[in-house]
């Protein structure tokens, strides 16, 4: 991992916009990320604070993958809704459920010098809190066979 030069007063010495990219190696966080997602079957990515990626996703469902995303609208929806969750850590820590597929995440800020320099989203667990009828809604909405959607779905 990269380490910041320290000043004088060791205090970590910060220019102003310093980005995710610039203090650590994203091979290695893509890595410790990896074994991360995987050790605790949850999907995993590190956003820039505006919600877009700065790490490829980890251990992320079929569901969202390969057949939400695979469609026009769905990954649009899923686009809009990062964004939004990631604007709802903005005080720390915030855990919901996604507004297009119901799986809960959770995102919180990464902050260097109390500058907010990436999210840290993990989630698409499922609960038994999701509505069943949302599923089918969001399915036809975005023209998805209910068979296709509900299979992915319960294979999280």
């Amino acid at each position: 991992m990269k380490v910041p030069a320290l000043s004088g007063n060791s205090e970590l010495n910060f220019k102003r916009n310093i980005q995710f990219k610039d203090i650590f190696d994203l091979d290695e966080i893509q890595k410790l990320q990896d074994i991360f997602s995987e050790a605790n079957q949850v999907a995993s990515i590190i956003s820039h604070p505006d919600g877009t990626p700065i790490t490829k996703q980890s251990n992320f469902c079929k569901l969202c993958l390969m057949v939400i995303k695979k469609t026009e609208n769905g990954g649009e929806n899923c686009m809009k809704a990062d964004s939004a969750f990631c604007a709802k850590g903005a005080n720390g820590l915030s855990i919901g459920n996604c507004i297009n597929s119901g799986l809960t995440n959770a995102v919180t800020r990464i902050l260097v010098g109390g500058q907010h320099v990436a999210n840290w989203v993990i989630g698409q667990v499922r609960t038994e809190q999701i509505d069943p009828q949302q599923i089918y809604q969001y399915a036809d909405r975005l023209g998805i066979e209910r068979e296709e959607f509900i299979k992915a779905w319960t294979e999280i």
